[in-house]
């Protein structure tokens, strides 16, 4: 089997958040199953400053990655050369798997299969959640009417990370295959152990993630300053890359609620940093306004840490099913309730912590995700050879 994966970005430009991290692993996972995967991708970053992968063949994890550059608006990822590059490559492939929406790889890589008639599978990766489609709200809707509903209708399967992802995608229109396949989570972090008690300073609390309003960090801030008030003790690590400047407004709202002594910003990380972050902490905090999947709750739960969560993370339903932590709602007073609840009992914390590990290998595996993403692939590519003698998908006009 020979997969050619499509995205706007892949590593090193981690500052894009968790699709470069779950695509990745995906990419990883796949390969471990014995799948033929290559990337084609472009060398934009999220910020002018950083460095650019160079244009041209590089590996990443022992994959060919295809870097072409980027002309244009820098978050449209528009590519002549991508284009000319998957011209050459689709065709070779049995299935292309495309990731994103509003970007031009995405349409040029779904026009390109549907011309030479290769099956594509499309993960939307959060790009039909509510929240997302409500920023540039008619430039979206505009967008989708002239090229991403068909790029939705004539796809293969549209893969979703969650139940979650599925239900708000599904506010948009139905499809005509969608697939709930969650992203795949490393699960060799070794978990430390759970304290039982926290010491003078309160309970340590993490927040890790791009720093955005979507994450529900202004919420974080208000509940904390209401409890803070109430002599709840407590430390909160906020790590993550800087977006839009709205770093800024969450320091002056820590400041304005007292909490500048508590509120700690230590900036992005990597992944050794990520894990040393997540044994420090006794809770993973994530009240997000939308999340597709919640990468940060799930590698969490690997590590063997407890978690309160909005009703809006996409996995939310799975952390409630095994009891992994909290599940609130982002009506207030209800998120402050929820840490005086977590930060009780630390014998709770324990047992939430160890139900989510489990539940991570169980389902999160990258194993068990190679396992049923190939199966998908699979039911794509025999699905075209039974059709060999017509079109697999209509041809553009």
């Amino acid at each position: 089997m020979r997969v050619l994966f499509v995205c706007a970005y892949y590593w090193p430009a981690e500052e894009w958040g968790g699709p470069v991290r779950s695509v990745r692993l995906l990419a990883q996972s796949l390969r471990q199953a014995g799948v033929g995967v290559e990337v084609a991708t472009t060398s934009g970053r999220g910020k002018r400053e950083l460095t650019c992968a160079p244009a041209g063949w590089g590996s990443v994890d022992g994959i060919r990655v295809r870097y072409e550059g980027v002309l244009g608006p820098r978050r449209y990822f528009w590519s002549p050369a991508l284009t000319w590059h998957l011209a050459c490559r689709v065709r070779e492939v049995d299935v292309v798997h495309v990731h994103g929406l509003w970007v031009y790889p995405t349409l040029a890589a779904s026009r390109l299969a549907q011309w030479v008639h290769v099956p594509y599978v499309l993960s939307p990766r959060g790009a039909l959640d509510a929240w997302g489609l409500e920023q540039k709200r008619w430039k979206k809707r505009l967008y989708l009417w002239l090229v991403e509903s068909r790029t939705l209708s004539r796809s293969a399967a549209v893969h979703f990370t969650s139940d979650g992802e599925q239900s708000e995608a599904w506010k948009v229109g139905p499809f005509r295959r969608g697939v709930v396949v969650p992203n795949a989570v490393d699960c060799s972090v070794a978990m430390a152990p759970v304290r039982e008690e926290p010491d003078a300073s309160g309970l340590r609390l993490l927040m890790l993630g791009r720093i955005h309003p979507v994450k529900g960090l202004d919420l974080a801030i208000e509940a904390l300053g209401d409890l803070s008030r109430s002599g709840y003790r407590f430390q909160l690590r906020v790590a993550g890359a800087d977006e839009s400047g709205y770093r800024a407004v969450a320091e002056r709202l820590a400041t304005l609620k007292g909490l500048a002594e508590q509120v700690r910003f230590v900036g992005p990380l990597d992944r050794a940093s990520v894990a040393a972050a997540l044994a420090w902490c006794d809770v993973l905090l994530m009240p997000s306004r939308q999340e597709s999947f919640g990468m940060a709750a799930a590698e969490a739960m690997a590590a063997g840490r407890p978690v309160v969560v909005s009703d809006r993370v996409g996995i939310a339903r799975d952390i409630a099913r095994a009891h992994a932590g909290l599940v609130v709602s982002l009506e207030q007073g209800e998120l402050a309730r929820a840490l005086v609840e977590i930060g009780r009992y630390g014998r709770t914390r324990r047992e939430m912590g160890l139900a989510g590990r489990r539940f991570v290998e169980a389902n999160y595996s990258p194993r068990v995700v190679a396992t049923r993403m190939l199966g998908l692939y699979e039911d794509a590519a025999a699905k075209c050879r039974r059709e060999r003698g017509k079109p697999c998908v209509e041809s553009p006009a």
